[in-house]
């Protein structure tokens, strides 16, 4: 299943892997620092790196996952101590993070089998400098905040009260113009009545001056409501300048200076630089420049590789000197690794090339294009790969990890040295969405999208004299639909098309935020924005959408919903991100309890679901279904990491479809595929 993914689906799978297995592998440690519990509460480990194992057979990670079900033989049988735990949790942790360690943590584990093992030998074992494990997670500098930041966030917040006062002033103001207003539309009402109704000469003069007045009057209070319009319009206007000075305040809160950051991680460039034998000289500038607190996580492997690609490849003169600049722009924070050396190698460079590439491709290629290779998988311009060198994976990941977070490495190099330079977009921004309602819950569209709305329709819908494709939102959230209803007209890659909503609310302003990496396999949104009442509000992925849509076109399964439960992340968004490609619509959720609150709102053409989970087993899972009159037709699936001569045991034949062995390969899933075709 994993071999038939493309590269993105793959990258995000193993990122996920790597939270999944530090989320469990905290649980291990948690778990060893309460010697209360290690006797009494063995499944805590145990859960967690049964989950991991699982995870581990769905990337392809196999040699990984026999180190893991090793571990749990030792965590089971508690034959070691807590400090050889210890170190074997370290080891395992590593080895998921970094795939090369994995003879490491095999070497570990089997010391910890035979009993043979030294504690203070193996954690020795463990490699320390930032040179040899640029995958460990740095620990992230707390943040600070000044005096003079709380009292800003003090002042902004004091004046919103004010506006706020101010505006529900002007409100009530409002509320009474437009009362006496209302007051006059009925005096005017009267006297018409009564001028129509008038026989002589002299009612219809009283009642044409009775009319002038009330004129006079309307044309007053037209008058205050437009000064109070106005008026308004400028509170406004100052509450919004408000709202965004505090929004920049509160950024500025998490804000770290790149020179404490960067402090932390001179001692292990100096120790790589040591290792090499070479005495380089590290410069920060830029060190008073402020970064996201949230940046400090992604970004660290990468300089960690960067710094230490120029120490392992830069050819040094008299004065070795690795220089790190940070810098940030209105939209962009820069943060550019540049060593003295002298520049990349493009003979050896295209030696390399010529392995795969033709020689006439490598001479019409220009310098950047070439030097843009220094990133392919793979390549590496040193005859003898060794820990410090790399193995020509490091720019690989580098270049991974800052895409990830919508950036881009930019390489140049001349005689006078090489330079990386990474840029990364503002964390959040802000930007026009059109806010609308598919049952109780809003959403957005980015408003460069929309070309159109339509109060109330219905098929077919034509739009600027042609017809358009109809998508129906209500349907894809599993949402009643009733028509006519109301249409947003979108921008389509050829043609514009037509999607049915409950409320279309109207255009805000929004502050644009990227999705959480586990919330990235929801591929139908691309970012989300937080109300100002607190509710998270999703952005629609209109390319997305469209994609999703003509996916259904052309297939059988376009009206099956099917629910895929595991509590491993990975599991779960692998099986589902195939059923996905397939046309399927797959909600994928982390226990058997959620499983069946959904399965009580929304209808599903089959459940896929692991047995081995916390709080309540896939056992209990469909033997709960069988006995629910609303459950018990839907098909299940069961997938597991147990013998399937165990599986077997739990459940009635005619309870499931069929029993299959995690990791789920490709044959599985097309079974599953044919099965449901015949529901």
């Amino acid at each position: 299943m994993f071999d038939g993914l493309t590269e993105a689906e793959k990258e995000m799978l193993r990122t996920s892997f790597e939270e999944e297995c530090t989320t469990c592998f905290q649980r291990c440690q948690d778990w060893l620092l309460e010697p209360t519990k290690q006797a009494t509460h063995q499944s805590i480990p145990l859960e967690a790196l049964h989950t991991i194992k699982g995870s581990a057979g769905v990337i392809g990670r196999h040699d990984f996952a026999s180190i893991v079900h090793d571990l749990e033989t030792i965590v089971a049988e508690l034959s070691v101590s807590s400090s050889q735990l210890t170190t074997a949790f370290a080891a395992v942790h590593l080895a998921s993070l970094s795939p090369e360690k994995e003879s490491l943590a095999r070497r570990t584990i089997d010391g910890l089998k035979t009993a043979s093992s030294d504690v203070e030998a193996l954690g020795d074992a463990i490699p320390q400098s930032i040179a040899e494990t640029p995958s460990v997670p740095i620990p992230m500098p707390s943040i600070s905040i000044s005096e003079q930041k709380v009292a800003n966030l003090v002042h902004l917040s004091g004046q919103l009260v004010f506006d706020q006062a101010a505006l529900k002033t002007k409100n009530a103001s409002f509320r009474q113009e437009l009362t006496i207003l209302s007051q006059s539309r009925e005096s005017l009402r009267d006297l018409i009545s009564g001028l129509t109704s008038a026989r002589r000469q002299w009612e219809r003069e009283k009642n044409a001056e009775s009319l002038a007045k009330v004129e006079g009057t309307l044309a007053v209070q037209i008058a205050k409501l437009q000064s109070l319009h106005q008026q308004m319009a400028r509170e406004l206007a100052g509450l919004q300048t408000t709202s965004t000075n505090l929004q920049e305040s509160i950024l500025e809160t998490r804000l770290v200076s790149v020179e404490r950051w960067l402090g932390r991680l001179l001692p292990g460039f100096r120790h790589a630089a040591i290792q090499q034998k070479k005495e380089i000289a590290f410069v920060i500038k830029g060190g008073a420049t402020q970064i996201d607190a949230f940046l400090i996580a992604q970004l660290s492997p990468v300089v960690i590789q960067l710094v230490k690609n120029a120490i392992a490849h830069a050819e040094f003169g008299e004065h070795p000197q690795v220089t790190i600049i940070a810098s940030r722009g209105r939209d962009n924070f820069y943060l550019e690794v540049r060593d003295n050396g002298s520049g990349v190698n493009m003979s050896r460079l295209k030696e390399k090339l010529a392995e795969s590439w033709s020689a006439q491709q490598i001479e019409s290629s220009s310098k950047a294009a070439l030097l843009a290779t220094l990133f392919a998988e793979g390549l590496t311009t040193k005859d003898n790969a060794n820990v410090a060198s790399g193995r020509g994976v490091g720019l690989s990941d580098a270049l991974k990890r800052v895409k990830s977070i919508s950036g881009r490495i930019d390489v140049g190099s001349d005689d006078q040295g090489t330079a990386f330079v990474v840029t990364i977009p503002r964390v959040t921004s802000v930007g026009q969405a059109l806010l609308f309602k598919v049952g109780d819950t809003v959403y957005c569209i980015d408003q460069s999208r929309v070309q159109g709305t339509i109060e109330k329709t219905m098929s077919p819908i034509n739009w600027q004299e042609r017809s358009v494709r109809e998508f129906d939102l209500r349907t894809t959230f599993s949402v009643d639909a009733s028509y006519p209803a109301p249409v947003i007209i979108v921008r389509g890659a050829k043609n514009p098309y037509a999607i049915y909503v409950d409320k279309i609310i109207g255009e805000r302003e929004i502050v644009v935020k990227p999705l959480p990496k586990l919330m990235l396999p929801m591929s139908l949104f691309s970012s989300g924005t937080v109300s100002g009442s607190g509710n998270v509000q999703l952005v629609i992925d209109t390319e997305a959408l469209e994609r999703m849509h003509s996916r259904r076109n052309r297939t059988t399964l376009a009206n099956k919903r099917v629910l895929v439960v595991d509590d491993s992340a990975v599991a779960r968004t692998a099986v589902a991100m195939y059923l996905s490609r397939r046309g399927m619509i797959a909600d994928a959720v982390e226990s058997a309890t959620s499983a069946l609150d959904l399965m009580r709102t929304r209808h599903y053409g089959a459940v896929i679901t692991d047995i081995e989970m916390p709080e309540m087993t896939g056992a209990k899972l469909v033997a709960t279904m069988k006995m629910d009159e609303r459950l018990k037709s839907i098909p299940i699936f069961v997938m597991t990491s147990l013998p399937i001569s165990q599986a077997t045991t739990m459940f009635s034949q005619s309870d499931v479809e069929a029993i299959l062995s995690k990791p789920l390969v490709d044959q599985d899933l097309k079974s599953i595929e044919s099965r449901l075709r015949k529901h």
